[in-house]
C-alpha cells in the first residue's frame, strides 16, 4: 500500500546530510555504529545522544527511509519496496542507508523530472502517471529522443527511424545538429543498450502528437529490442488501438517479442560437461544451455558419445542416419538424456568416436590423425539430427563452437530447411593450433568438395590449406567470442592469428560480438561451498578468516591474520604470466613487504622448478604445490585476500570471477576478459572491484597491499564491490547472449 507523503524539501536532505556528517567518517564494529547513530539521532526528544536507545535508532532510520520514500513518490515508484530495498542494502546502518540513497540519486533513480539530464526508467514511470506539466513532458521526451537517437546510431541501420526522430524532435525544441554524432558508449553491453533503447521508445509512445508512420517505426523497433515492459504496452495497443495501422504493427511486434522470449536454440559441441570435457568449453556447454532453459527457451545440445561417456546412463532416441562423404558412407545412432531442462543428443559412431579412442581430441600419444574427417562427420550429422528431433520446425538459432563444428555452418546454410535459422559461430580460442588447419588434400575428403567452398579464395581455403574455423566464421550469420575485450584484440594483426582480415570484415558488418562467459554461482559460493573449512559472506567475514588460517596451515606458512595472502591458481604455462608472479615475489622480498604467496598449478616442468626454488628461498613468504586439485583451488579462493592473474592474454578468464565471489580481490593484467571484468579500485570514489596493470605488476601489488593495510574500514568499500560483482549466467551472460541472438535474428 502506497503511503502519501508531503513533497520532499531540499532542506530535508540537507538536514540529514548535516546530521550524518557529524558522525565519524569510518565506522567500524557494532559499538562504533551505535555511536554513529547517537550522533546522527535528532536532539531534544530523548535528552540528546547520551539517552540514545533502540527507539531513537529506529526513529533515525525511519526519517531517512522517509526521504527515500518521498523521493520515490515523486518518481511514481513503489515507495515501500524502495525504502525496504535501501534498508536491506544498508544492513540497517544509518550511514550506509544514506549512502544507498545518494547512490540511487546518482543513478537517476531519485531525480526531479524537470531537472533530469538523462532518460531513465524512473522518468518513464513518472511519465506514465500523466500528471506532469506539459513543459516537463516535453523535457522528458527530448531526453528520450536524444538517448534513442544515440542508441540506434549506425551508418546503415535504422535510417527511417533516425530520420523520423530528427524531424519530429523539433516539437521538443531539439535542433537536428544536437542529434549529430551521438553513439552508444563503446563498452555498453548489448542487453543494457537494448534496455535503454526500450525505455526511450516507450517514452515516445506517450507523445500523442507522434505521426502514425513514426509511431509504427517506434513499435517496430520495440519488437526487435523490447523487454517485458514493452510487451505489456504493445499488447495494450494491439488490443485497444483504434488506428488499424498501429494495431497491426503492435500485433506483429507482440508476436516478435513472444518468439524472442521462447526461442529454440541448438548447440553443437565436441564436449559437454558433466558427460565429457577437458577445459572451459565443456563447462560453458553445461552452464549456458542450462541458464537459457531456465529463462524459458527450448534448448538442445548435440555432441558425440565419446567412450568416456557411459552408454548405460543414456536412453535410445529412435534416431539414426548416415553420412555420405567422398571417403565413405558412415552410419550413426543417437542417444538421449534430459538434464536441467536441456535435451542432450549423443552421436554414436564406432569409427570416429568409439573404437580405441580414450580421449576427446587424442590420447597420451597425441591426436588420432583423422581429425578433419571426424569433425566433418560430426558437422554433417548436426543438421540431420536437428531435423529428426524438431520435425518440420526449424530452430531459431544454432550456435556452433570452435573449429570442430565449423563445417556445420556450411551444411546448415546449404539446406533450405534452415533458411529462417540463424547460425552463430562461437570462438572460444582463436589460437593457430585450435583453428582446424589441414593440408589442401583434406578438401577432397570433405563434402564441401562438391559445394565449391574449398577452392582458392573460398570460405574454407587458408593459404592453400583448409581452415575449419574460417569456414565456420564465413558461413555463419554472425560470430561471437568470449569477451568484448578479446573481440577487439583478435581484430589486430598481433592476436588475429591470420584471421584478422576475415574478422575485420565481419566486424565492419556488425556481425562480430563479444560476451563474457559466466560462472555457476551454485558451485562457486562461499556461503555453501563444501570444499571450504568454513562459510562466509560479505555480512559475516568470520568464516573468511578461518579459511585463511586453514590455507596458511595447509601450505606451511605462518598463520598471521595481519599479513595479506596472495593466491595464484593457473596452468604452468608461459601464457599464464608466471614470469610476473616471480617478479612480484622478488619485489616483495626486496622491499620487505609483509605478504605471503600461495601458488598452485601443474604443467611446464621448468616453471615448476623455478616456483619450487622460490618457496625454498622464502619459506615464510612463498608456498608452492604442483599437484592441482579442486579442493586446493577452492581453498585458495576462499582463504586468500588477493588473487594474482597476470595472463599475457586471456580471452575471457573465469578465475577472477571465482575470486570475486569469495571476496578475494583480483590483481590482473588489463587484457581480454580480465580488462572487461575488473575495474581499477578508486579509494576516493569507492568504485572498482580490483587492481589492474599493463606492464608493471609490482605497482599493482603495492596498491593492493596498501589497500589491505588500510584496515577494516578502508577495505570495506572494495569488498562490497566484489560482493556486488555479478557474473552469473542467469543475471548477466545468458541475458546478453539472448540479446545477441535477437539482434542476429532481426538482421
Amino acid at each position: 500500500m502506497r503511503t502519501q507523503r508531503a513533497p520532499l524539501l531540499p532542506s530535508d536532505l540537507a538536514a540529514a546530510r548535516a546530521r550524518l556528517d557529524a558522525a565519524p567518517a569510518q565506522p567500524g564494529g557494532k559499538a562504533q555504529v551505535q555511536d554513529d547513530f547517537q550522533k546522527a539521532a535528532p536532539k531534544g526528544k530523548r535528552g540528546g545522544p547520551a539517552a540514545f536507545d533502540a527507539a531513537a535508532r529506529a526513529e533515525a532510520l525511519d526519517k531517512l527511509e522517509g526521504l527515500a520514500a518521498r523521493y520515490g513518490e515523486v518518481q511514481g515508484l513503489d515507495v515501500e519496496s524502495t525504502a525496504r530495498g535501501m534498508s536491506q542494502r544498508a544492513g540497517r546502518s544509518l550511514r550506509a542507508l544514506y549512502e544507498a540513497l545518494q547512490a540511487d540519486k546518482a543513478k537517476g533513480k531519485l531525480v526531479d523530472p524537470a531537472r533530469a539530464e538523462v532518460m531513465s526508467e524512473e522518468l518513464l514511470a513518472r511519465l506514465s502517471q500523466r500528471d506532469l506539466p506539459e513543459r516537463v513532458v516535453r523535457h522528458v521526451l527530448r531526453l528520450a529522443t536524444e538517448d534513442l537517437h544515440a542508441m540506434i546510431a549506425h551508418p546503415t541501420k535504422n535510417r527511417a527511424l533516425r530520420d523520423g526522430l530528427v524531424t519530429h524532435a523539433k516539437r521538443y525544441g531539439v535542433k537536428p545538429a544536437a542529434l549529430d554524432g551521438g553513439a552508444p558508449p563503446p563498452n555498453l553491453p548489448l542487453k543494457d543498450r537494448n534496455r535503454r533503447e526500450t525505455t526511450a521508445l516507450l517514452a515516445l509512445l506517450h507523445d500523442r502528437s507522434l505521426p502514425t508512420s513514426l509511431r509504427q517505426l517506434v513499435i517496430e523497433q520495440l519488437g526487435k529490442v523490447g523487454d517485458e515492459r514493452a510487451l505489456v504496452r504493445l499488447q495494450g495497443l494491439a488490443d485497444r488501438s483504434t488506428d488499424p495501422a498501429v494495431k497491426a504493427s503492435a500485433s506483429k511486434a507482440v508476436a516478435q517479442l513472444n518468439r524472442a522470449g521462447k526461442m529454440t536454440i541448438v548447440f553443437a559441441s565436441m564436449e559437454v560437461r558433466p558427460y565429457s570435457g577437458t577445459g572451459g568449453l565443456g563447462n560453458v556447454m553445461k552452464e549456458l544451455p542450462r541458464a537459457l532453459a531456465k529463462m524459458g527457451h527450448k534448448v538442445i545440445v548435440i555432441t558425440p558419445r565419446h567412450t568416456t561417456i557411459d552408454r548405460d546412463t543414456l536412453k535410445p532416441s529412435g534416431i539414426d542416419g548416415h553420412i555420405d562423404s567422398p571417403v565413405a558412407s558412415e552410419p550413426f545412432g543417437v542417444l538421449h538424456d534430459h538434464a536441467d531442462g536441456v535435451d542432450h543428443y549423443f552421436i554414436e559412431n564406432d569409427k570416429y568416436f568409439s573404437a580405441g579412442r580414450n580421449g576427446i581430441y587424442g590420447d597420451e600419444h597425441g591426436g588420432y590423425g583423422d581429425e578433419a574427417e571426424r569433425y566433418d562427420f560430426f558437422s554433417a550429422a548436426v543438421p540431420q539430427i536437428i531435423k529428426k528431433v524438431l520435425g518440420d520446425q526449424a530452430p531459431d538459432v544454432v550456435q556452433l563452437n570452435d573449429a570442430h563444428t565449423g563445417p556445420a555452418a556450411a551444411y546448415l546454410k546449404a539446406d533450405a530447411h534452415f533458411k529462417d535459422t540463424k547460425t552463430v559461430m562461437a570462438i572460444h580460442n582463436l589460437g593457430a593450433a585450435y583453428q582446424g588447419r589441414y593440408n589442401g588434400a583434406t578438401r577432397d575428403r570433405m563434402m564441401i568438395k562438391d559445394m565449391g567452398l574449398g577452392h582458392a579464395g573460398g570460405p574454407a581455403e587458408f593459404h592453400g590449406d583448409v581452415n575449419f574455423l574460417k569456414l565456420g566464421i564465413v558461413q555463419a550469420d554472425a560470430a561471437i567470442t568470449v569477451s568484448r575485450g578479446y573481440k577487439d584484440e583478435i581484430l589486430t594483426d598481433a592476436l588475429g592469428e591470420g584471421l584478422h582480415g576475415v574478422l575485420r570484415h565481419l566486424d565492419g558488418q556488425d556481425r562480430l560480438y563479444g560476451n563474457l562467459n559466466g560462472i555457476d554461482t551454485t558451485v562457486w559460493s562461499p556461503e555453501s561451498d563444501a570444499l571450504l573449512p568454513a562459510h562466509f559472506s560479505f555480512h559475516d567475514l568470520e568464516g573468511k578468516a578461518a579459511c585463511k588460517a586453514a590455507l596458511q596451515a595447509e601450505f606451511g606458512l605462518p598463520q598471521r591474520a595481519d599479513v595479506p595472502v596472495v593466491g595464484v591458481v593457473a596452468r604452468l604455462a608461459h601464457q599464464k604470466g608466471w614470469g610476473d608472479v616471480v617478479k612480484a615475489i622478488e619485489h616483495a622480498a626486496a622491499t620487505k613487504k609483509n605478504v605471503q604467496f600461495v601458488l598452485c598449478g601443474q604443467g611446464d616442468a621448468k616453471i615448476a622448478a623455478e616456483l619450487k626454488g622460490l618457496a625454498e628461498r622464502y619459506p615464510e613468504m612463498v608456498a608452492f604445490d604442483g599437484n592441482f586439485t579442486a579442493a586446493k583451488e577452492h581453498g585458495i579462493y576462499g582463504g586468500s585476500d588477493l588473487f594474482l592473474m597476470p595472463s599475457l592474454f586471456e580471452p575471457c578468464g573465469l578465475p577472477q570471477m571465482y575470486a570475486l565471489r569469495y571476496l578475494t580481490v583480483p590483481i590482473v593484467r588489463a587484457v581480454g576478459g580480465l580488462d572487461e571484468s575488473i575495474d581499477e579500485f578508486d579509494p576516493k570514489a569507492g568504485k572498482g572491484n580490483g587492481f589492474k596493470f599493463t606492464d608493471d605488476v609490482t605497482k599493482a601489488l603495492d596498491h593492493a597491499v596498501a589497500w589491505y593495510e588500510s584496515g577494516e574500514a578502508g577495505q570495506k568499500a572494495l569488498l562490497r564491490n566484489c560482493a556486488l560483482s555479478d557474473f552469473s549466467w542467469e543475471n548477466r551472460s545468458a541475458v546478453e547472449q539472448t540479446a545477441v541472438y535477437r539482434e542476429v535474428i532481426n538482421g
